[in-house]
């Protein structure tokens, strides 16, 4: 949008609101950390996904500032610090989220739960893999090499090189969790009485507060869940133990 010939007042107004854009993102990025600290944490694959998650898309947004200069994004636009940005905004940041629901609830969507062992082999390979291939990106966009081309000057070659390693390696974690998911012989079969609760032993955390509560009404269904399970709003036990208390403090107020 730099380079299409705005004047100087325009490219500032969008300059200004283009900045903006990070607040209501960092308030984000903030709540999701207050609600791992309110939390009693467990240790698992989702946390480890959903922490990644938070830390490449907060890395993405910072390099989102960087191109919000406009006189930085006409010299940086159409380079590959573009594509190392949104490629961490997007297929790093929303990609991991998803990783991390369908490990959460495998076991609901499937009647299986995941090996411990190949579900954390995954985890280290597309971590090192995807950022491997995107964050060497940065410092050829700082060298100016370009998108879209066919081939690159020799100076460009040594970070291309390790980007197709990572792009080759995060291939192969895509493959492997396709295996995961797919293969009853790694995954094994939730009928199995050790396996019953898959679906608590992947939650990321417990907490006491009532939305949470409401939360973990899927603890209560079998694995897999049928569907109309309820045949009305299910409602927490918590949310009606809090009302009774809210309603008998409410009485003694009027009382006295």
């Amino acid at each position: 949008m730099y380079v299409v010939g705005l004047d100087v007042d325009t490219r500032a107004y969008f300059n200004a609101a283009t900045i903006v854009i990070a607040v209501p993102t960092g308030i984000k990025i903030f709540s999701w950390l207050a609600s791992l600290f309110s939390s009693q944490i467990k240790v698992n694959l989702s946390l480890f996904w959903s922490l990644a998650f938070v830390l490449l898309f907060a890395f993405g947004g910072f390099t989102g500032i960087v191109l919000s200069n406009a006189s930085l994004d006409i010299a940086l636009h159409d380079t590959y610090y573009v594509v190392a940005h949104f490629h961490y905004v997007l297929s790093l940041g929303a990609v991991f989220s998803i990783i991390a629901g369908i490990y959460t609830y495998n076991a609901k969507f499937s009647s299986s739960t995941t090996n411990n062992l190949l579900g954390h082999s995954h985890f280290i390979l597309f971590v090192i893999g995807t950022n491997l291939t995107f964050f060497v990106q940065h410092f050829l966009g700082l060298a100016a090499m370009p998108r879209r081309i066919a081939d690159y000057a020799d100076s460009y070659y040594n970070f291309n090189l390790i980007s197709s390693f990572g792009a080759i390696v995060s291939t192969f974690a895509t493959v492997l969790f396709a295996f995961l998911l797919v293969s009853y012989e790694i995954t094994g079969s939730t009928n199995d009485s050790s396996q019953t609760d898959a679906l608590t032993n992947n939650l990321i955390s417990v907490q006491s507060n009532i939305a949470t509560s409401e939360a973990m009404l899927d603890n209560t269904l079998p694995n897999a869940t049928s569907y109309h399970s309820f045949s009305d709003l299910a409602i927490s036990s918590s949310v009606n133990n809090t009302n009774t208390s809210t309603n008998q403090s409410s009485n003694l107020i009027d009382k006295h």
